[in-house]
């Protein structure tokens, strides 16, 4: 690709980029070995990362919204 996107290369022109590469996302989670509050980052990043929420949404989130039997979980408004 010409701007270097998806090739794990940080060159090229990515000013337009409006996302994360999945290279990282994993530097975003090894980030969080060894923190205070590891398995809650590491699940917030990965349900961010998987489901499109934007920082607000996932700070507005309530564990009521969670439902771990059915594996779901609803946005909030």
């Amino acid at each position: 690709m010409m701007n270097g996107r998806g090739t794990g290369n940080t060159g090229g022109d990515d000013s337009d980029r409006k996302h994360l590469t999945g290279r990282e996302v994993e530097r975003l989670i090894e980030a969080t070995k060894g923190s205070r509050n590891e398995a809650r980052d590491r699940c917030l990043l990965l349900l961010m990362f998987r489901h499109g929420l934007r920082v607000s949404e996932a700070c507005r989130m309530k564990l009521d919204q969670v439902d771990t039997k059915a594996a779901s979980c609803t946005s909030p408004d």
